[in-house]
């Protein structure tokens, strides 16, 4: 199996699941959180996002109009074993997750 090229963090973890569902704005994916007991603010959750991107691990659909960015799973067998790792790394941990993000 794949791995993906570093260990994803809890919070990284979180964002990953959440973008399973579909592609999803900053602010969409911060609603999510919180509505899950995880209160981070929106440059947290960009940072997050970004690093994500960055590991080649979403895709990013750019601002259209007043829509803003949407963030979305890539495809392939990084994303599958990203994928199967956060849900190791949030599996036995509170919804709220760690004390510090």
């Amino acid at each position: 199996m794949t791995q993906p090229p570093t260990p994803l963090t809890f919070w990284q973890a979180r964002v990953l699941l959440l973008l399973t569902l579909e592609p999803q704005s900053v602010e969409e994916v911060s609603n999510r959180m919180a509505d899950r007991g995880a209160v981070l603010n929106t440059s947290r959750v960009r940072q997050l996002l970004d690093e994500l991107l960055a590991a080649g691990l979403l895709t990013q659909t750019p601002r259209k109009g007043h829509v803003g960015t949407r963030y979305a799973l890539s495809a392939g067998p990084a994303i599958d074993a990203a994928l199967d790792q956060a849900y190791e790394v949030v599996k036995g941990q509170p919804a709220s997750g760690p004390r510090q993000p």
